[in-house]
């Protein structure tokens, strides 16, 4: 799985990330837990992407359908080459977005 990032990514989403990424990823692994998930480092990269997504697009406030057509977007922009497509990876991204407290 490539580990490449969308046009908006900026640096301090790297720290952001680095803060709550275990707690993200664990809480991802409960919930989809016995049932069928994406690999591991899959995973990773797609709750990143929503938990990054959640600053970028701040004033969308709430997962909803244009807020989802413009995330898809973005990563099939992203994720050309990905063997994993936005539907594979959707809920994961969502997980990462619903999970990350917006900031102000």
């Amino acid at each position: 799985m490539d580990d490449k990032k969308p046009r908006w990514w900026k640096s301090l989403h790297d720290v952001s990330w680095t803060q709550v990424k275990s707690a993200l990823v664990d809480d991802w692994h409960k919930l989809v837990a016995g049932t069928e998930k994406l690999e591991k480092g899959a995973a990773e990269i797609a709750i990143q992407f929503g938990h990054a997504a959640k600053e970028v697009y701040a004033k969308t406030g709430t997962w909803g359908v244009e807020l989802e057509k413009e995330l898809k977007k973005d990563w099939e922009e992203t994720h050309k080459e990905a063997k994993l497509t936005w539907e594979q990876v959707r809920e994961a991204v969502k997980h990462g977005w619903e999970k990350t407290t917006k900031k102000s």
